[in-house]
């Protein structure tokens, strides 16, 4: 409600998976050329997914291209049992487009 507040268009992208449809994004992103990407990558709300590293360098590599930053909601990151979850977003950026 806060992007809303301050004119931001919101736009959603589905989820599979494997997490965010980065194929339905960069359609999005080549007709909106938005200004910030938010995501939960791990333990994603309210599905419980975990996007797959792949994605998450596709993800990076979107934002990357088109200059704009990704916010990278990690706040259930630490709640895993067994299997612990692909790095972060964040781990991966050497350009500055990560907001952690």
């Amino acid at each position: 409600m806060f992007f809303e507040a301050e004119g931001a268009t919101i736009l959603t992208v589905p989820v599979d998976k494997d997490g965010m449809r980065v194929d339905i994004l960069q359609n999005l992103c080549d007709k909106h050329k938005p200004k910030i990407i938010y995501t939960i990558p791990t333990f994603h709300n309210p599905t419980g997914l975990v996007m797959s590293l792949k994605r998450r360098r596709q993800l990076l590599d979107i934002a990357q291209s088109i200059q704009c930053f990704i916010i990278e909601d990690v706040s259930c990151s630490e709640i895993y049992f067994y299997k612990k979850p692909p790095a972060s977003i964040k781990s991966m950026d050497n350009k500055g487009h990560v907001i952690y």
